[in-house]
């Protein structure tokens, strides 16, 4: 069924947005100077694609052909009008129910990921081509500053030609404005997080390895770097802040990393002894350690092809005050 996707994106710096209903994304780009805001028009078909990576084939879901899907340049103030042709061939998850007839049924995709959540939302009677006023906005308790712009979109279903009801057709309704949780609402942003399923059914299997050769424990957080010579930073003591991976802050490589691993030329590029365990112990979702200064580096874990790997990410308080059950 086609649909046309009008957001309203105000994008700043940095931000990038998702869309709710295929895995594209947004980026946003630095504007030095005040921007006249533009309508910008775009076409996506999204439809499954049989992708084959390391010699196994599977069926993914591609946006004009492409994965990821088209990158889309909206700067501060422009309007973007999508029109997209969902298809019937995307997978869906079964509701636990099924809708009313009063009711129609709106899948989401909240991460980029085959994860989908469906809801079933009330309509008006004998009114099936619908407008929707969909808003998202970011989730955040940490320390650090975060970009609380809401992002905002008119998502409007195809009137069908031969449709007879031209009165209820042409009725001018109410506008119903969604009503947002607070950015730091952990009640409803754990309500959320428990409804995020595989598909685990007939069609997509999940299929886990039952012999593990290698097990990885990844804690993931937000350390401190000391600023670079002549320049002044804002963190603690003239600190910078740094994510990283087990109290690592990856470096970029100026050369592909399969590259120097298979032409033997790894030296100088990067090292193999990342830690598969975080470098010491602490309470992960309480109290973060009073030192969370952090080291950065080039590091890789290099395991034979077709090993069998148990990876397990943790998110820790010295970035988010709420780690999502199950990381």
């Amino acid at each position: 069924m086609g649909s046309s996707l009008l957001p309203s994106v105000t994008a700043s710096s940095r931000i990038i947005a998702v869309t709710a209903l295929c895995t594209f994304w947004i980026f946003s780009e630095l504007v030095a100077a005040k921007h006249a805001g533009i309508t910008r028009h775009y076409k996506f078909d999204i439809k499954l694609q049989n992708v084959t990576r390391l010699c196994r084939t599977k069926s993914i879901v591609t946006v004009n052909g492409q994965i990821p899907g088209p990158r889309i340049i909206a700067r501060e103030g422009d309007r973007l009008l999508i029109k997209e042709n969902g298809g019937k061939q995307t997978p869906r998850k079964s509701s636990a129910r099924p809708c009313k007839q009063e009711e129609h049924r709106i899948f989401l995709m909240p991460t980029p990921l085959m994860v989908i959540l469906d809801f079933c939302i009330t309509v008006l009677p004998k009114a099936p081509n619908s407008t929707f006023l969909m808003a998202a906005r970011p989730y955040a308790t940490g320390p650090a500053s975060f970009d609380n712009t809401t992002t905002a979109g008119v998502l409007e279903y195809d009137r069908n030609p031969s449709a007879t009801n031209t009165k209820s057709k042409n009725k001018k309704l109410p506008l119903l404005k969604p009503s947002l949780p607070v950015f730091n609402d952990t009640t409803v942003a754990t309500a959320f997080v428990k409804k995020i399923r595989s598909l685990a059914n007939a069609r997509f299997p999940a299929k886990v390895p039952r012999k593990v050769d290698r097990r990885f424990f990844f804690t993931i957080g937000l350390g401190l770097l000391p600023c670079s010579k002549n320049n002044t930073c804002q963190g603690p003591n003239n600190t910078m802040f740094s994510a990283s991976v087990n109290n690592v802050s990856f470096v970029q490589p100026n050369i592909a990393l399969l590259q120097s691993h298979f032409l033997n030329r790894s030296k100088g590029v990067y090292t193999t002894d990342f830690p598969t365990n975080p470098p010491f112990k602490f309470n992960y979702t309480g109290t973060p350690p009073s030192n969370i200064m952090t080291a950065k580096g080039t590091k890789v874990v290099a395991i034979p092809f077709n090993t069998s790997v148990e990876l397990v990410f943790g998110s820790c308080t010295a970035i988010w005050k709420y780690t999502p059950a199950g990381a």
